[in-house]
């Protein structure tokens, strides 16, 4: 992932049943491999401003380091992406956020221009992915196993930088394993929908 403050990012994703995210595992060789484990917890406002500007703010947590980002999307298959790494992990996902949690000036800007102070921001979601990365020229295939709310789900995504040989590929990779595509919501959404009342 690029560790720069801003990238535009092109994405594929479908979802997959358990089933055939084995087969992918396999077909990847990677039923072997340790996935990265990260911990996502979404921030906005109590009025939904960010999501109300299809937007979101993640603190994606690791075991010894964390990242906060900011995603807006522009169309259907990308989005504006703003990053600040932080060298540690944080023990819990803080209740309230201060400019000691946030102080890359292009997430604050991002904020500033939609309004909304750090004071204003909560947890409204946690989930928990475990994610098998297999590299290309042309991108990276995440495999990805969602849990949230007692659910478990499974999708496919292909993070590119070449949007026509990227979305050939997906679908090549598809139709070779007979998988159906699938349309995915983004995670956030997938887990608000699981969000007890």
């Amino acid at each position: 992932r690029c560790s720069m403050a801003s990238n535009i990012e092109i994405e594929f994703k479908s979802m997959l049943t358990e089933t055939e995210f084995q087969q992918l595992l396999a077909h990847f060789d990677l039923v072997h491999t340790q996935p990265i484990i990260q911990t996502n917890t979404y921030y906005d406002t109590a009025t939904q401003t960010l999501k109300n500007n299809r937007a979101a703010l993640r603190l994606r947590n690791f075991d010894t380091r964390s990242e906060w980002t900011i995603k807006q999307a522009n169309t259907t298959h990308e989005s504006v992406e703003m990053n600040q790494p932080n060298p540690k992990a944080y023990t819990q996902p803080p209740q309230t956020i201060s400019e000691q949690d946030i102080h890359d000036a292009h997430l604050l800007n991002i904020l500033k221009l939609l309004n909304i102070s750090l004071s204003q921001l909560q947890p409204i979601c946690t989930l928990q992915t475990s994610r098998w990365v297999k590299l290309t020229d042309f991108g990276e295939f995440c495999l990805d196993q969602t849990t949230y709310y007692n659910e478990t789900d499974y999708e496919i995504e292909l993070e590119t930088h070449d949007l026509e040989q990227a979305q050939s590929a997906f679908q090549t990779l598809l139709d070779t394993h007979n998988i159906p595509y699938r349309h995915a919501d983004k995670k956030i959404a997938r887990a608000m929908k699981k969000k007890p009342i």
